[in-house]
């Protein structure tokens, strides 16, 4: 019983992991601007961590999905397979999953094929060995983290030619309604930990919102009145308005209409 258990385990991983059949092609490349960038195994925070990406480092990436980029796994990725399923010409002796760490619980990449070449490392362990990682395994890091050309990945589609209606004989004029002014209201609140963004190349960048001291950066804030936000840096803060716009790296900015910092 045990014995199908774990099979299915590893089915239900290999079905979850991001090996791709193919190998898909590099639609851009970016540069890490976080001091250590986490690599998951999916787009989205609940999803394992498989590695960890220093700042200033160049990504290739393959893919976006929402806030999330797909790029190739780089070669610092560690990725564990058992030695003895491996022949010495580095041939695999049959199917093999692939792990994060030298354990069956870890989180699983997913299942080379048998006959599959791979080139083992010097780290080994316990009957585990490094790979180096195949070049179809992808992985995840946030877009935030990442400078990147964001037209290379979401190009601006033009819209479609249409033909020009046959023409028709007017109608008969009607006097527009009198202009009635509208006031907008604050549309969102935000609430979380303002910084001072040291990786900021623009005034849009110049301030972010975390989800928590240290923690990951919700939006950027700007504000006409930019002592409202200087004065609330490194506290926790709630702030009304809207979102404006998006960088080039896709991040989005809030415009602050007010700054309430918590009691």
């Amino acid at each position: 019983m045990k014995k199908i258990i774990f099979a299915f385990f590893c089915f239900v991983a290999a079905l979850a992991a991001t090996v791709s059949a193919t190998d898909a092609p590099v639609i851009a490349t970016g540069k890490t601007n976080a001091d250590v960038l986490n690599m998951r195994l999916g787009p989205g925070i609940q999803q394992p961590v498989v590695g960890k990406i220093p700042g200033g480092i160049e990504v290739q990436i393959t893919g976006k999905v929402g806030n999330w980029l797909e790029i190739k796994a780089p070669e610092s990725l560690k990725i564990y397979v058992s030695e003895a399923r491996v022949n010495p010409d580095g041939t695999l002796v049959g199917e093999l999953n692939m792990r994060s760490q030298m354990s069956v619980t870890a989180p699983c990449f997913g299942t080379l094929p048998k006959n599959t070449k791979v080139t083992r490392l010097d780290e080994r362990a316990n009957g585990w060995v490094r790979i180096v990682p195949p070049a179809n395994i992808r992985v995840f890091v946030s877009a935030f983290c990442v400078d990147f050309d964001r037209n290379k990945i979401e190009p601006e589609k033009k819209p479609a030619e249409t033909q020009a209606a046959p023409e028709t004989k007017a109608a008969p004029e009607v006097k527009a309604a009198p202009e009635v002014k509208k006031t907008v209201e604050n549309k969102h609140t935000v609430s979380g930990f303002l910084i001072l963004w040291k990786f900021s190349r623009s005034k849009e960048t110049t301030y972010a919102l975390l989800d928590a001291p240290e923690g990951r950066n919700q939006t950027f804030v700007v504000a006409e009145n930019p002592d409202s936000l200087t004065g609330a840096v490194d506290k926790k803060v709630t702030v009304s308005g809207d979102y404006i716009s998006k960088t080039d790296a896709g991040a989005s900015v809030f415009h602050a209409n007010t700054v309430t910092i918590a009691q």
